[in-house]
């Protein structure tokens, strides 16, 4: 015979938030959080056991949930609670209850923390109502038309560029086309037939005629979607008035572009996971990925983190052995970067991911936005294309580490352009931009693909120079300068450039190693100048 005593289950095995609580005296106590809640609520059971339940969670009594547990408590029937807010010094959560009375007489509530849930769905709310009046004061409306049952839903602003009362009528793509001249009609319906045929988006510029009889021109544009077998099962678009621009090809070209960055869906790579597998994707993780599907990346890829490139400062796939999706969505308050390659190109993202419980089931949506130009412009001087500062000494802290750890000996170069002063004051400052930018092309075209150069300050450069001495740095050195001295830019005429070399040693600081290689470029300076100098600890005395 089956004793029910034989099972019995530990609440800290299960993944659903669970806490146990004993009326006393009219009063609650908490009793019991299983680890779910625990690590949910961020709280540690051993400092709540045994307090009363609305001194550590006042926001019980507002929500309804300390009444509850009493009447639950009393007439031993289980109760759901519905969706509330609980707002105090331990949390700002969205909750769930289920309350039920124990054999032993305690009270145990199971609930589902929906605040990634409810915030979406407020945030959503908030961005529909966004979208309807920035439609509405850039006359663009959009529409979604259902091909398998025929069914079209038209914006307000539909309504309104055809002449109608915003939702006066069920739409259909019959009625939308009744408004299209005769005599272009077929224009518009070629267009939406290529699209479907070729799965590209469509872009088409007509006329409508008004139902009061005046005539507007619209830029209509419609991206096609396909099921699994590849057929067409809807199409989304906008329908913009462009009557007032529309002779202006232009502008018309530009608005057409801030039109698609303003209004297109989900602009970065996004998909939820549950840590292990990819559940769903967006169109901008398959345009990235080269696939048409899901189920075609899986059949690539056994995880999107192949997709990585394991450099420092960047996400690896598996960070102190735990998931690097996890790992995001555990330290939000911490920059993430994530570098790919695609097409020879290096792009990088910064990658965001939230936690969720779903069917009593941990998912993470994850968003890589694109960073590469912001990474790209923050890196790279204007003028010269060369690295700026901030980027040198990113290289330089590279180079150091690799000494540190691995012994690789580096050394650096500090040049100087002698008297530039003197040529942005007799010639100008753009006569100056393009001795600088030259001497950047000399330095860039000298140096090896391994070595580091970039813009220190006005017309100062320092090139890092990996696995080479001091002895071989200082070949460069001079290999530059004589190059400098040799290349003539009308109207200056002949150029020079002094130059300070130092080379990385145990014991030595980034700081020390720049001093250093700064000493060295000084006494250049001061001593005749088109001549280049390696540091050593007698210069100063010198």
């Amino acid at each position: 015979m089956i004793n029910p005593s034989d099972f019995v289950v530990n609440i800290d095995d299960l993944p659903i938030h669970i806490t146990i609580y004993q009326v006393k005296e009219g009063d609650v106590y908490l009793v019991d959080l299983n680890v779910a809640a625990q690590v949910n609520e961020k709280l540690n059971k051993n400092e709540l056991i045994g307090k009363k339940l609305l001194e550590e969670f006042p926001s019980a009594k507002t929500s309804g949930l300390f009444d509850t547990i009493l009447e639950v408590y009393k007439t031993g029937e289980s109760q759901n609670l519905d969706l509330m807010l609980y707002q105090d010094t331990h949390a700002h959560r969205w909750k769930k209850n289920y309350v039920i009375k124990l054999s032993n007489g305690n009270i145990m509530s199971l609930f589902d923390d929906l605040t990634v849930q409810k915030k979406l769905e407020l945030e959503l709310t908030k961005e529909k109502k966004r979208l309807e009046d920035a439609q509405k004061l850039a006359h663009l409306g959009s529409w979604e038309w259902n091909i398998v049952d025929n069914s079209l839903s038209w914006s307000d602003e539909v309504f309104r560029i055809i002449g109608e009362q915003p939702q006066s009528f069920i739409p259909t793509y019959e009625k939308f086309t009744s408004y299209i001249p005769i005599n272009e009609l077929a224009a518009v319906e070629s267009a939406i037939s290529e699209s479907l045929a070729t799965t590209q988006n469509y872009n088409v510029i007509h006329r409508v005629i008004r139902s009061d009889g005046g005539v507007r021109f619209v830029q209509e544009t419609g991206i096609p979607f396909f099921d699994d077998n590849g057929e067409p099962s809807h199409m989304i678009g906008t329908v913009y008035d462009i009557t007032e621009t529309h002779n202006f090809k232009v502008e018309l070209e530009k608005t057409s572009s801030e039109l698609h960055t303003v209004f297109e869906v989900n602009p970065h790579i996004t998909f939820i996971t549950d840590g292990q597998k990819i559940l769903t994707v967006n169109r901008k993780f398959l345009a990235f990925t080269g696939c048409k599907t899901l189920l075609e990346f899986k059949v690539k890829h056994k995880c999107f983190s192949e997709l990585f490139i394991s450099r420092e400062g960047y996400l690896d796939p598996a960070i102190n052995k735990h998931n690097w999706v996890a790992h995001v969505a555990h330290n939000p308050e911490q920059s993430h970067k994530v570098l790919m390659v695609k097409s020879d190109c290096e792009y990088t993202f910064s990658a965001h991911a939230t936690r969720y419980s779903l069917d009593n089931h941990y998912k993470y949506i994850v968003v890589l936005e694109d960073i590469s130009e912001l990474e790209k412009h923050a890196k790279t001087d204007y003028l010269t294309q060369l690295y700026t500062r901030h980027k040198v000494h990113e290289m330089l802290q590279l180079n150091f580490d690799q000494f540190q750890r691995y012994g690789q000996v580096f050394s650096i170069i500090m040049l100087d352009i002698d008297h530039f002063k003197k040529i942005n004051d007799s010639f100008g400052h753009q006569v100056g931009d393009s001795v600088l930018k030259k001497i950047a092309s000399i330095i860039q075209a000298k140096t090896r693909t391994t070595d580091t150069v970039g813009r220190w300050g006005g017309e100062e450069f320092l090139i890092i120079c990996p696995n080479s001495d001091i002895h071989d740095t200082y070949k460069l050195a001079e290999c530059l300068r004589t190059t400098i001295e040799n290349y003539h830019v009308e109207p200056v005429g002949k150029n020079t450039a002094s130059l300070g070399v130092h080379c990385i040693q145990q014991d030595m600081s980034i700081e020390q190693l720049i001093h250093g290689a700064d000493q060295a470029l000084y006494y250049a300076k001061n001593n005749k100048r088109n001549r280049s100098v390696k540091y050593h600890a007698h210069l100063t005395e010198l």
